[in-house]
């Protein structure tokens, strides 16, 4: 969950460029309640704290809204829960083929049919940034696949 989207993102209190160019603060805040991201600006901790609360809850809410949760492990949908954060569930559910219609994505339809090795080993293919693969985010998505596809001892 949260720990794990932590670490990956990392904390910084003066906004940057993410890979994407957008601007994030915090840990890979790229809005502020729906405003754009202060430049220039010193976040307070609280600050930060607060807005990651705030992202944690999108991401579980659309893993709860959208997908089927109660038959994924915890390392499932933790592994989810971070690239959720990462792309967005608009991205983790939907792409925009040729023609402008928007299609599931492979990672969507496997969460669906609950194929979840299957979905989990779609999570390197989200790894581009203006259609070229970044070796770091590719890393990511390789730590994630591997937890996604670690089996939870009970």
């Amino acid at each position: 969950g949260a720990r794990e989207t932590g670490d990956e993102e990392g904390c910084r209190t003066n906004p940057y460029q993410c890979a994407a160019k957008e601007w994030t603060f915090g840990i890979g805040a790229a809005t502020t309640g729906g405003a754009n991201v202060i430049i220039g600006k010193t976040y307070t901790n609280e600050e930060i704290a607060d807005q990651y609360a705030k992202d944690l809850r999108k991401v579980s809410k659309c893993i709860i809204d959208y997908y089927p949760y109660n038959d994924m492990n915890q390392n499932q949908i933790d592994a989810l829960g971070s690239l959720i954060f990462n792309i967005g569930c608009q991205g983790s559910r939907f792409f925009l083929d040729r023609s402008g219609r928007f299609k599931k994505t492979q990672l969507y339809k496997a969460a669906i049919d609950k194929d979840f090795i299957r979905m989990c080993n779609t999570f390197p293919n989200y790894s581009r940034v203006n259609g070229k693969v970044h070796k770091s985010i590719l890393k990511r998505r390789l730590r994630e696949r591997d937890l996604c596809l670690t089996p939870v001892n009970n």
